[in-house]
């Protein structure tokens, strides 16, 4: 973590997020938010051009959730 601090705008959140990834693969808090919220994520970034200000629009404007 301490490599990471010197980086212009890496505080400690940050880098103790990016060591919990290297080190496990995963974010414990972003498993935790994508838990809470039912949408199929790898199906819309699968799309090209689909971002996340997208993805947050057909999730919260027009209800979609999932691709068929």
């Amino acid at each position: 973590m301490k490599a990471l601090m010197p980086i212009p705008s890496v505080g400690k959140a940050i880098a103790s997020k990016i060591e919990e990834y290297l080190t496990t693969e995963k974010i414990q808090y972003l498993e935790e938010l994508r838990s809470k919220i039912t949408i199929d994520y790898d199906a819309f970034y699968g799309l090209e051009g689909i971002g996340p200000k997208t993805i947050k629009v057909f999730y919260d404007k027009l209800g979609i959730r999932r691709l068929i």
